[in-house]
């Protein structure tokens, strides 16, 4: 229906239709019965009120957002209009190319704070990560200055936070399996190799002169970057440092009871005298499944204790 109501006709109460209406030019036509005075004015501002998207331009009548409105009185959209004008002054600002820079400067801070940047760098709160139970240290004058950095890029709390907390993860990542290099050290050490012969039972005597050699040699400080860069389960590192320690032993630099210079000869003497006085055993036996492992590991005691002579 059109927002103009065509003459000759008056909008009828029910539903919109119309009805026919007599003119008369020296009378005035007599209400409905059961409506009072007037009620053809209301009926008639109802009716409009229900039917204005109809007179709307074709084009307003595509936009999608007054579909929404269709078959609602106009007092939605005059609502509508209101809260969103009530809700235009709370926008964020944004930043535009044609801003000058303290205006740029202004509105992004103001970006920042709704975002959630704290005031300071040191409003920054939240939990820090289990470093105790990561195996890790917490370095409180890094994470000062990542604070003062995150706060100059506009970091929002939980930002700072979520990132904190993967640096921790990723240096737990990046931590050896120390327990792993151990074993595997020890086992390298006790039992040799082609060119090493085992330390045996007497390891821990020759892994203490090694470090008396380590101590000579290094600080404190360095100490603890080979131990974090994995020399100190290294066992080709623990081996140059105990011949390090027998040369000092030797110039009568160390002294000590672990520190006997021909331990390692000795040891390696002993092993190779079982196995050559042990008639039965596998090196005598060609059919024994360890024969082979048994003549090699023979070869390498008597490179061992000729290198020592």
């Amino acid at each position: 229906m059109d927002l103009v109501t065509p003459a000759g006709t008056t909008p009828s109460i029910l539903a919109g239709q119309t009805a026919p209406t007599v003119t008369d030019s020296t009378s005035t036509s007599a209400p409905a019965p059961g409506t009072a005075s007037g009620g053809s004015a209301a009926a008639s501002s109802g009716s409009l009120e229900i039917n204005w998207f109809d007179g709307l331009p074709d084009g307003l009548k595509a936009e999608k957002t007054l579909e929404t409105f269709k078959g609602k009185p106009i007092s939605a959209v005059v609502e509508s209009y209101v809260q969103a004008q009530k809700s235009f002054g709370s926008r964020l600002p944004v930043p535009l190319p044609t801003d000058k820079p303290e205006e740029r400067a202004a509105k992004i801070q103001r970006l920042q704070q709704e975002l959630g940047r704290p005031a300071t760098p040191a409003d920054y709160k939240f939990d820090l990560p289990a470093y105790e139970q990561l195996g890790l240290q917490a370095n409180e004058a890094q994470l000062t200055a990542f604070k003062e950095a995150a706060h100059k890029m506009g970091l929002t709390n939980d930002q700072v936070r979520d990132i904190v907390a993967w640096q921790a993860q990723q240096e737990v990542a990046a931590q050896p399996d120390r327990h792993a290099a151990a074993s595997s050290c020890v086992e390298a050490l006790k039992t040799g190799d082609e060119l090493n012969p085992g330390w045996g039972s007497t390891m821990p005597k020759c892994v203490a002169l090694a470090k008396r050699a380590v101590d000579m040699h290094f600080s404190p400080e360095v100490q603890g970057a080979l131990d974090k860069a994995g020399f100190f389960n290294d066992p080709n590192f623990i081996r140059g440092m105990y011949k390090m320690g027998r040369a000092l032993v030797e110039d009568n630099v160390l002294v000590g009871e672990e520190l006997d210079t021909s331990t390692g000869a000795l040891t390696a003497q002993q092993e190779l005298d079982k196995i050559m006085n042990d008639a039965k055993g596998p090196y005598f036996n060609d059919r024994h499944p360890k024969h082979e492992e048994t003549v090699n590991r023979a070869l390498d005691l008597r490179r061992f204790i000729a290198k020592q002579a």
